[in-house]
């Protein structure tokens, strides 16, 4: 479960998700990571969230459809 995995990087890997999901037109998909998101922000203290490096996550997945 990816919200409960305490890495620092699982911030982006949930807005990776979302953002590949909404590539595809998953909305049920992509409001489920949005909140898989929001939730590992609010429990996980080591968790990065650098707004630049998330850009680029989700351009990168977008850029990939």
């Amino acid at each position: 479960m990816l919200a409960a995995d305490q890495s620092r990087t699982s911030y982006y890997e949930a807005h990776r998700r979302a953002a590949a999901a909404r590539a595809q037109g998953d909305s049920d998909e992509f409001w489920h990571w949005t909140k898989v998101a929001a939730e590992i922000a609010r429990i996980n203290p080591t968790a990065e969230m650098n707004m630049e490096n998330l850009r680029r996550v989700v351009d990168h997945e977008l850029g990939k459809r």
